[in-house]
């Protein structure tokens, strides 16, 4: 079954996410900073994530999957494992 399910994604750790499209990436409610990824329960895989200010290095392997503005700071995901 396919659904989207919320991940926090704070800054400059690798976070381990289900294999799936991310939908939107910003901040919550309680302004955590967060990705909604599209996720299929029969696909087993995994790809990992990493939030970057502008101006970071890209770490080697990582692709860029989505970048938001907030306030005076632009955020940028990156993604390993998988392709788009």
């Amino acid at each position: 079954m396919k659904s989207v399910l919320k991940w926090f994604a704070p800054v400059g750790m690798d976070v381990t996410v289900p294999a799936g499209k991310v939908v939107l990436f910003g901040r919550d409610i309680k302004n955590d900073l967060c990705m909604w990824v599209e996720t299929d329960d029969r696909v087993e895989n995994s790809y990992r994530a990493r939030v970057l200010a502008t101006g970071e290095e890209v770490p080697d392997g990582f692709a860029h999957a989505a970048s938001f503005i907030d306030g005076g700071f632009v955020w940028h995901l990156y993604v390993k494992g998988i392709s788009f």
